[in-house]
């Protein structure tokens, strides 16, 4: 199974989102306990946003807020000056934990034809060429590896 992350790695895709770099990186950030909870989904306007499943997390990470504030901007050369933690139970996705077990490095993304069709649509509504071209070469790949 292709994952993602080595798509985009495969056609040079430099300009992968920082934040996906550390939702990559969320595990061994945060831990087992709170990465099973959280998952970083923006950055914007020196604001780190994360969103977790409960409120008793969004307590757990506002405690945390100074040191990942300091690891943040370390470990990815940011300049971070706040943390937005938000309760969202539709954005926690990610099964680290199940990451941990069977240590893959990236999520899995299982695309059927009906998301290729709605992905190819999508392409058609953006207006940077350069973008465009990458978009299509990952859909391109993801297709060709869905017969696989």
């Amino acid at each position: 199974m292709r994952t993602l992350f080595s798509i985009l790695r495969e056609i040079d895709a430099v300009d992968v989102p920082l934040v996906f770099k550390i939702q990559k990186q969320w595990y061994s950030i945060v831990g087992e306990d709170v990465a099973r909870h959280s998952v970083p989904i923006n950055i914007e306007d020196e604001v780190f946003i994360i969103a977790v499943d409960h409120p008793v997390w969004k307590t757990e990470l506002e405690l945390l807020k100074r040191f990942l504030i300091e690891r943040i901007n370390a470990d990815y050369s940011l300049s971070c000056k706040d943390i937005k933690i938000q309760v969202s139970k539709k954005l926690i996705k990610n099964n680290y934990s199940d990451k941990k077990k069977t240590k893959k490095e990236d999520s899995v993304f299982i695309f059927e034809e009906d998301d290729i069709n709605k992905l190819r649509k999508s392409v058609d509504l953006i207006e940077d060429v350069v973008a465009k071209e990458r978009f299509i070469k990952i859909i391109d790949i993801i297709e060709r590896n869905k017969t696989k």
